[in-house]
């Protein structure tokens, strides 16, 4: 008896196409796309990275007035870089300049006595800088140049202590201690505070991801509940235009848009605070640069980027709701509606599993438009990405694009509500969905 039960459920389902295609199907699809995308993003990294040590170019600021040290440093250099220039009696600030400019791919800095240790065999102290435009793992690989310089110059000063001298093994192992850093934002920082922002922003970029779902089947369901308790014909039969029947639709969706967007900014503030103190009690102290990624985070998420936050956040999920609200209207009842949204869902937020890959400044100007195009859904991060980067001009067209987008799901739903073709998307959905079940029948449904 137990075996029959079982098998009858069994059958129940999977009587249900879309369960199979849901269940078994769509996990495939969905690997084999995020496969895809990890396969091209892992590539323009490694692009990205290929071309900076390609093309890599070295000041050398000596302060040692040409000593032992800094004719090493230059031998080491012609064989790191492409290019390869000195400078004399310069410090941080000049170095942030040439890198900020673009002028250079790293900035050596050897202090006054460098040489004169070496011959004593002490360490010398080397700062390293380099600069990086964004939180993607494209800017973290390439800031691995700085280590490369450092590491590859203590190898080089290794060698030739070695073969001159011979003598105590922890100078001829490390001879040269660096210190590292990064420019991000006018602010020196060690590449591990700017792998602990990564890591942050990384995290904020999924968070907006995973709102979408929720808005959109709430929205979706609005419609769908509608068509499946019969009372759209009403709703169609009072003397408002189509639109502004889907538009009140949409306006009731607002008070979840809205409460979604207080505690997806409280949230956020939240988040913000909490790694902002943690990330501030970190330092190296030694050599000058400072750990300040918390500082840095406060500092620049001041007030106008928060507001900006919130501005998007609530014009994406306004966005995912007006798309929900079209496919509401198409789907004949919210289990179809339901089934669709879960597979949509993932689509929507491709894009932004491809910005936690990537700076928006590795795309040339057709890529960002094309970027802002397919991604209404994602605005606040693209208006962090684009501030980080300082492609400020993509902020309020990301906006607008987002409010644009969702007047449009508007239009073109009412449209369908004035006309035959909404009644023949619903007959399509109900042969789909109930198979062998008469045609005759389906039309008494609708």
């Amino acid at each position: 008896m137990l075996s029959e039960l079982v098998k009858k459920e069994i059958k129940n389902t999977f009587r249900d196409k879309k369960v199979v295609f849901t269940a078994i199907i769509m996990p495939l699809i969905i690997f084999a796309i995020m496969g895809l995308i990890y396969s091209f993003a892992f590539s323009k990294t490694g692009e990205v990275v290929e071309e900076q040590i390609r093309n890599a170019s070295v000041f050398i600021c000596d302060n040692d007035n040409g000593g032992l040290f800094t004719s090493l440093a230059l031998n080491y250099s012609h064989l790191f870089a492409k290019k390869v220039e000195i400078g004399k009696g310069c410090g941080e600030d000049y170095i942030k300049k040439l890198l900020l400019d673009g002028n250079y791919t790293v900035g050596v800095i050897i202090p006054a006595g460098a040489s004169q240790n070496l011959t004593l065999l002490k360490p010398v102290e080397v700062k390293v800088i380099g600069k990086v435009s964004g939180f993607s793992f494209s800017s973290m690989a390439a800031s691995g140049i700085v280590s490369a310089y450092s590491q590859g110059l203590n190898s080089f000063i290794r060698a030739y202590i070695i073969s001159n001298h011979g003598l105590d093994p922890k100078i001829a192992i490390s001879p040269v201690k660096s210190v590292e850093a990064v420019i991000f934002r006018e602010a020196l920082l060690p590449p591990s505070s700017l792998a602990s922002l990564s890591m942050v922003f990384f995290m904020f970029m999924l968070a907006p991801l995973m709102v979408i779902s929720t808005s959109l089947g709430v929205a979706a369901s609005s419609m769908a509940v509608e068509n499946e308790e019969k009372t759209l014909e009403v709703l169609l039969s009072l003397p408002v235009s189509r639109f502004k029947i889907l538009l009140s639709k949409l306006g009731g969706t607002m008070v979840l848009v809205t409460l979604s967007t207080i505690s997806f900014v409280i949230g956020f503030i939240i988040y913000i605070s909490a790694i902002g103190s943690g990330i501030s009690m970190m330092a190296t102290g030694e050599g000058g640069f400072m750990d300040v990624g918390g500082d840095l985070i406060t500092s620049v998420l001041n007030l106008q980027v928060l507001a900006g936050v919130g501005i998007a956040t609530f014009l994406s999920l306004t966005a995912v709701a007006s798309l929900g609200i079209l496919l509401g209207s198409l789907a004949p009842d919210t289990r179809t509606a339901s089934s669709y949204i879960g597979q949509l869902s993932f689509l929507i937020i491709i894009p932004g599993f491809i910005l936690t890959f990537l700076d928006l400044s590795s795309f040339n100007e057709i890529g960002q438009a094309l970027m802002v195009a397919v991604s209404p859904f994602i605005a606040p991060v693209l208006l962090v990405k684009a501030y980080f980067e300082g492609l400020y001009y993509l902020i309020p067209v990301t906006m607008i694009w987002a409010l644009a987008f969702s007047l449009i799901m508007i239009l073109v739903a009412s449209k369908l509500l004035n006309s035959e073709k909404l009644l023949s998307l619903q007959y399509w959905f109900l042969t789909r969905k109930k198979g062998k079940k008469s045609k005759k029948k389906v039309s008494e449904d609708l």
